[in-house]
């Protein structure tokens, strides 16, 4: 069995309070542009027609009408207490077939039923060329609140993690706004706050999501893909994330925020662990200019072989999508889910 260990130095923990910390907010509302977001009017099959043969991959995913009901960007109500079904279309028009490995996050913990006849934490999709592929995904009933779902695509899992860890992932973000939509979050939510080990003021490099082996500033994964252990050596890395600062139009009277909020999440071999003992999920906040933070994390145990690394990086946790991307002329806060990936190989004592 594999443990992970999370060690803070001067950390302090404090609760949040019930409202968005997100200013200025709606009125009475949950959404600014509520009302105002019209469903879109064609299908993903006229969708694909219409833009043509171009590259990548398409997507469309979200509650089907009949499930939800659009009230802003990325944000729609649904009944609580009753399953959700999301509907997930792909299609690709590239000559080679694409591997992909999603992964489905709600309110920052992955599910792993939510596909019938699914046995792994995981769905392996393999997209042939222009032929398009749709999946219902289950999710549990939801109680009456704020949710968020977040579905990770991974590709090319085969290869091995480049110099900056930075593999081909993409995400999509939902929110969901389960009975009377409310401009109050009633998950209390306890964020960690970090100290800054480099800053902004003093030139360091600012970091996005990064994992070292050291108190230097490269990525594992460089110069080799993944490092080597002997079978009972625990794998020590930190974890470095800095301040996201949202984009805010000079002319706004919006401030920045004094702080950035998210949450971290590891997976070895596409499966969850536990951040810590205590908690599966790290919820962390950096103070305004900070550009970097340094987390060190421990895994022990790990069995022989090939092992993959996945940490993710979900800003503003719990925030509905509609107030971070603000109104439609006005500020937009960081809404993303980054991810890192490294490997490490584990070798016989012999």
């Amino acid at each position: 069995m594999t443990n992970i260990t999370l060690l803070l130095i001067s950390a302090t923990i404090f609760a949040q309070d019930n409202a968005i910390p997100i200013t200025p907010q709606p009125d009475q509302q949950t959404c600014w542009n509520q009302g105002e977001i019209q469903a879109p009017d064609e299908t993903f099959e006229e969708f694909i027609a219409g833009v043509g043969q171009g590259h990548g991959i398409y997507t469309n995913f979200g509650p089907s009408r009949s499930e939800g009901t659009l009230i802003g960007w990325w944000t729609d109500h649904v009944n609580p207490n009753e399953e959700i079904e999301l509907l997930l279309q792909l299609y690709s028009p590239e000559a080679d077939p694409q591997h992909v490995r999603y992964l489905l996050l709600l309110d920052e913990q992955p599910l792993t039923d939510f596909v019938s006849d699914l046995d792994a934490p995981f769905l392996d999709v393999i997209l042939e060329q222009n032929t398009l592929e749709s999946f219902n995904l289950t999710l549990p009933p939801l109680n009456e609140g704020i949710h968020e779902v977040i579905l990770v695509g991974i590709e090319d899992i085969e290869t091995p993690p480049d110099a900056t860890g930075t593999i081909s992932t993409f995400s999509f973000r939902l929110s969901l706004v389960a009975g009377q939509p409310s401009t109050t979050i009633n998950q209390e939510i306890f964020f960690q706050e970090l100290p800054a080990v480099g800053r902004v003021e003093e030139n360091d490099y600012q970091q996005s999501l990064s994992l070292t082996l050291d108190d230097g500033l490269v990525q594992w994964s460089y110069p080799e893909p993944r490092i080597i252990l002997k079978e009972g050596e625990p794998l020590h890395f930190n974890v470095l994330t800095g301040y996201a600062e949202p984009r805010i139009p000079t002319e706004s009277n919006v401030k920045l925020p004094v702080v950035s909020r998210f949450a971290l999440l590891v997976f070895l071999d596409y499966t969850q662990v536990p951040i810590s003992a205590e908690h599966e999920v790290l919820y962390g906040q950096l103070s305004r200019g900070t550009a970097y933070t340094r987390i060190p994390i421990s895994l022990e145990n790990l069995e022989r072989g090939i092992h993959d690394i996945l940490v993710v990086k979900i800003d503003n946790p719990r925030i509905p999508m509609c107030i971070l991307q603000g109104p439609p002329d006005g500020y937009s806060f960081p809404r993303d889910a980054v991810h890192n990936r490294a490997a490490v190989e584990v070798l016989p004592t012999d």
